[in-house]
């Protein structure tokens, strides 16, 4: 896992193949970091919690 350190107005740039996608760090308040994402519409952006939720259970 690759961990960087931002400050608010900052930007991580990912390129896949030749779809390029912009995550930004927008805002920053004690525990809680509000993140900022451009991407063409191909590209899922999902929260871990809610995929878990969404899995289906092994045997039922």
């Amino acid at each position: 896992m690759l961990v960087l350190t931002r400050k608010p107005g900052e930007e991580v740039i990912l390129h896949v193949g030749d779809i390029e996608s912009v995550v930004s760090l927008e805002d920053l308040h004690s525990n809680q970091a509000k993140l900022g994402f451009e991407a063409p519409p191909e590209v899922k952006i999902l929260r871990a919690e809610i995929l878990e939720d969404a899995e289906p259970v092994a045997g039922g």
